[in-house]
């Protein structure tokens, strides 16, 4: 009997665990600490480390660079999303701004901001070709692919090559190229060699996966028609194993009204409807959408209504 009810307790604690939706914490409040470059720094040496202070509930950083501000889409340099606290990288010279800001799933900070100046007579030491995007170990959902890495003030010409099946290899005279994978969906390899008076210098390889197939549709487990008093829980399942998130749609009663603040990023596959959500009494209906690592979405199933008393 004791070993039945200890097993029922177990039960019992793994069920309430799993009952409990997965929060992200609201960092919205918080600010990134620039460490450097100082603001209004002058730099005279290459290349640079930019940091900043890690921030507890931040998954990641978006990082971006412009020449002179960061204010207009066409002075950015760089726009890109890291997961650690640093950045190399090599800059021509010239008057610059930065800005960092964290997130997570749910949330993100402001953007905290700085200033600096890359010195005429700036001294290069290995001068290194750095990749920007497609990221390492990321996935795109489109075979045409635009391809970008730092521009090296040294560099004459690059020699740029993407390996898989077919592969190929392209000399080009910027830091950015557009090409279209062709192929079944693959995973891929991607590197740079830059061309200078003295040498050559070669990036590191990237990989990256072309991913085109939206995820099955997943499935609806709360029945329909059920009589919910908030807290209550939503569940559904999904059908494949490379589900970043789902998105959770909550309608009116005319099935076509979103209510406030849906849809929803959900990373787990239940949804718990809590006093916070202020419903009234009455019909509800709910869907979910299924996006991948490439960000593919699933087709929605049929919605099903659920009556709130």
């Amino acid at each position: 009997m004791i070993k039945h009810l200890a097993l029922f307790i177990s039960f019992l604690a793994i069920f309430l665990v799993s009952c409990q939706e997965i929060i992200e914490p609201n960092i919205t409040g918080e600010k990134i600490n620039l460490l450097f470059p100082a603001d209004s720094s002058l730099i005279k040496r290459m290349p640079i480390v930019f940091q900043w202070d890690e921030l507890e509930g931040a998954r990641n950083y978006r990082v971006q660079i412009g020449s002179p501000t960061v204010n207009r889409p066409s002075d950015l340099f760089l726009d890109t999303l890291v997961n650690d606290n640093k950045l190399k990288l090599t800059l021509p010279q010239g008057d610059y701004e930065w800005q960092v800001r964290g997130g997570n799933s749910e949330y993100f900070t402001e953007y905290s901001r700085g200033r600096f100046k890359i010195d005429s007579t700036a001294i290069v030491n290995n001068e290194v070709v750095q990749l920007l995007s497609p990221l390492n170990n990321s996935y795109v959902n489109n075979s045409k692919v635009t391809f970008q890495w730092v521009n090296l003030a040294s560099a004459d010409k690059y020699i740029f090559e993407v390996i898989s099946t077919p592969s190929f290899d392209t000399i080009v005279y910027n830091n950015k190229i557009n090409k279209t994978l062709a192929g079944v969906d693959n995973s891929f390899q991607w590197r740079v060699t830059a061309l200078t008076a003295t040498g050559t210098k070669t990036s590191v390889t990237y990989i990256f996966h072309l991913d085109r197939v939206n995820p099955n549709i997943p499935v609806l487990f709360t029945q329909a028609d059920t009589l919910l008093t908030p807290p209550a829980i939503l569940r559904w399942q999904r059908k494949d194993s490379d589900v970043s998130y789902d998105s959770l749609f909550i309608y009116l009663s005319d099935q076509t009204t979103l209510m406030t603040g849906f849809p929803k990023r959900v990373n787990a596959s239940y949804f718990k409807l809590d006093n916070s959500l202020n419903l009234n009494s009455g019909n509800y209906y709910w869907g979910i959408k299924s996006v991948d690592r490439a960000n593919n979405v699933s087709t929605m199933p049929n919605k099903r209504k659920f009556i709130v008393r």
